[in-house]
């Protein structure tokens, strides 16, 4: 049974935004992996410092995490950050062991 469909995708991407504040724009998505994995791409709005980006990267994955799947031994969604077209991080899911 697949886990993502696009109904879902737009209802992580709103909470997405509404955690992120304004921080992240120009949400664009892709269901990968015969819809087990959810790909997410943004555009961050400002520059911040490598102390700071960690500090909104953990609040994102905090809020974030729990409201999407697990998957034994591979990643089910990613959220990942750009700013003025370069990468500047990414937010991955955690990911359960073979016996977990």
């Amino acid at each position: 049974m697949p886990t993502f469909d696009e109904s879902y995708a737009k209802s992580i991407i709103a909470r997405l935004d509404q955690i992120a504040g304004g921080l992240l724009t120009d949400y664009q998505y892709d269901i990968q992996d015969d819809a087990e994995f959810l790909l997410i791409w943004a555009e961050l709005q400002a520059d911040l410092s490598e102390h700071e980006l960690d500090l909104r990267c953990a609040e994102i994955k905090a809020q974030i995490a729990p409201l999407l799947p697990k998957r034994k031994e591979e990643y089910a969604w990613m959220i990942t950050m750009k700013r003025r077209g370069n990468f500047v991080a990414s937010i991955y899911a955690d990911v359960l062991d073979r016996d977990g």
